[in-house]
């Protein structure tokens, strides 16, 4: 059974410090996934840490779009979902 979060409930911008803790939380909790899930995906891009990316979008194909910060950064693809498992 998947947990469906109540977007209202998440205000990142309300403390700039735990932006990507809420985000990770949004993230997982619409996937039906742990945090585990979404750091393995990362990891396999060689992304240590959810810190490095800037911003990271689940498309309806069960893809995760991940762009890392910096000049340097990368823009991913990274299947993480088959698209009949994608909740919305």
């Amino acid at each position: 059974s998947h947990i469906r979060p109540h977007l209202q409930d998440y205000h990142p911008l309300a403390d700039r410090k735990s932006v990507v803790a809420h985000a990770k939380d949004v993230l997982v909790a619409l996937c039906g996934r742990d945090e585990k899930w979404l750091m393995d995906l990362l990891g396999g891009q060689e992304i240590a840490h959810a810190k490095d990316v800037l911003v990271a979008l689940l498309n309806t194909q069960g893809v995760l779009l991940v762009q890392e910060k910096g000049e340097n950064g990368r823009l991913l693809n990274i299947p993480a979902l088959k698209p009949e498992e994608v909740m919305w």
